[in-house]
């Protein structure tokens, strides 16, 4: 019985270099899967950390990472450091410009609604809708960065509620998000006209609320919306 030979690297633009930044890496580990699905949203997850805490990929990390995390997070994550492995574990560094900024026109958006939005009482109330917002623009430069078509629209939202999922987020705390951004769309909707939106931007946002909420099946722990 002949011996397997061991795995060589299959991308070109990861093997054979020794810096990479984390869209380089991801768009790579995207490349190689036959079928990527959640795969490389999981993984940028898991590298942002080890960057954050100066750790590398590697089993070690993975394990510390990976505790307590349900086995379709923790599969797709076995797969990324296989595939780092065989690229011959280069050197991360953040991607270019990485900051957790709003883009002004989003910020500017965020902030008249905001004013106009009278059902909000009291400080908090406003500044976790502001958060939650800051979030869901925030993923669309990421998703934009990453050469991913991300607008504010129906198609985007439903795969931010499924990075929201993959993120740990329970069910109640998604259906949370998805309600400012629902409410932030009626709003624009509503302004059409005085913001200068065309037939096409109009259906984009109507098809956001036709989005259904997660069933949520128990009275969830609280969670906090990321700042």
């Amino acid at each position: 019985m002949s011996k397997k030979s061991a795995p060589q690297p299959l991308v070109a633009t990861a093997a054979n270099t020794s810096l990479l930044t984390v869209t380089e890496l991801i768009a790579a580990f995207e490349d190689w899967l036959p079928r990527p699905g959640n795969y490389p949203r999981i993984a940028r997850r898991y590298v942002d950390y080890c960057l954050e805490h100066r750790l590398r990929p590697d089993r070690d990390t993975l394990a510390i990472y990976s505790a307590g995390k349900p086995g379709n997070l923790v599969s797709p994550l076995r797969k990324f450091l296989l595939f780092y492995q065989m690229q011959g574990q280069p050197e991360l560094i953040p991607d270019p410009n990485a900051s957790k900024a709003v883009a002004p026109v989003a910020l500017n958006l965020i902030n008249k609604y905001i004013e106009e939005a009278t059902h909000l009482q009291g400080t908090n109330s406003k500044v976790n809708y502001i958060k939650s917002l800051k979030a869901f623009f925030r993923y669309l430069q990421r998703e934009q960065a990453a050469g991913r078509k991300a607008l504010f629209s129906g198609e985007s939202v439903s795969r931010y509620m499924v990075f929201l999922q993959d993120s740990g987020k329970s069910a109640y705390t998604v259906n949370l998000y998805l309600s400012t951004v629902k409410q932030l769309a009626d709003w624009v909707i509503r302004n059409r006209d005085a913001l200068k939106l065309k037939d096409e931007n109009v259906a984009d946002l109507q098809a956001i609320q036709q989005l259904r909420s997660l069933p949520v099946p128990r009275k969830p722990k609280q969670e906090l919306v990321e700042a």
